[in-house]
């Protein structure tokens, strides 16, 4: 996992980012760019020695600060570089930023994995998350001031923390996406992409998930696609420039 935090207009964004070393302590890295500032601390997976960020696509158009892994980024990639698109490093987040240099919004539709990030194009900043959120994402807006972190711990060093329950919390002892615990602070749903242009944060579901329908195919033939579903996401998530480890969930029999 990496942390990554940003800003449009004033803020501390060093301070910000610090409150995130625990999630990447490979790396940290800044972008300014007038009104607009991110910070990143990495956990490296793919491309050690060239994917620091915050990254820019090879014109420099764009910029990204992100927290994730993009699976099938090799065949993204191959796919930009087809359409004439150039790249300086092998990783999965200059693929990402690229991608939407290519195709804007569009792009997280060819996305495989888990994500979390926040692109700036000199104009606004574009701000994603995955499908089921994996990656957490937390913003905050008020007036011409925006604010974005992957625990919202880094955003209480610039916002004042106001308790918010509702009378749901008794109930569930947690709250429900969006809101949080704090007044003004909201978590980006899964499935969704956020914009700000300077002054209005517009939010818009990319994905939800697909009603059923029932399939008359035979058990064997359901059986022979589930294995190859399970195989393909497998050979896809080894992709790795280190060393692959194995999480159970409890005994052995997991």
């Amino acid at each position: 996992m990496c942390g990554i935090a940003g800003a449009y207009g004033v803020a501390d964004i060093r301070k910000m980012t610090a409150t995130l070393t625990h999630r990447g302590p490979d790396d940290e890295g800044f972008y300014e760019d007038g009104p607009a500032l991110f910070g990143a601390r990495r956990l490296a997976i793919i491309d050690l020695n060239t994917g620091h960020q915050p990254l820019s696509t090879a014109t420099g158009s764009h910029w990204i600060t992100y927290n994730g892994e993009l699976f099938n980024y090799l065949e993204v990639r191959a796919d930009l570089e087809r359409q004439g698109f150039a790249f300086r490093t092998t990783s999965d987040t200059e693929v990402v930023v690229t991608a939407y240099q290519a195709w804007g919004p569009r792009c997280l539709d060819r996305f495989v994995g888990m994500f979390a990030f926040a692109i700036w194009d000199g104009r606004e900043i574009f701000v994603a998350r995955d499908r089921l959120g994996e990656k957490p994402l937390y913003f905050w807006h008020m007036g011409g001031r925006f604010l974005f972190a992957s625990e919202i711990k880094a955003l209480l060093t610039e916002v004042e923390p106001v308790a918010e329950l509702d009378d749901r919390f008794p109930v569930l002892e947690a709250v429900l996406e969006p809101d949080t615990l704090f007044r003004g602070i909201r978590a980006l749903e899964p499935g969704c992409y956020l914009l700000f242009d300077g002054e209005t944060v517009s939010v818009k579901r990319y994905w939800s998930i697909p009603e059923s329908q029932v399939d008359g195919r035979k058990p064997e033939e359901l059986a022979d696609e589930l294995r190859s579903l399970l195989s393909e996401a497998v050979r896809l998530r080894l992709r790795s420039d280190v060393p692959v480890g194995l999480f159970l969930s409890g005994g052995l029999d997991s």
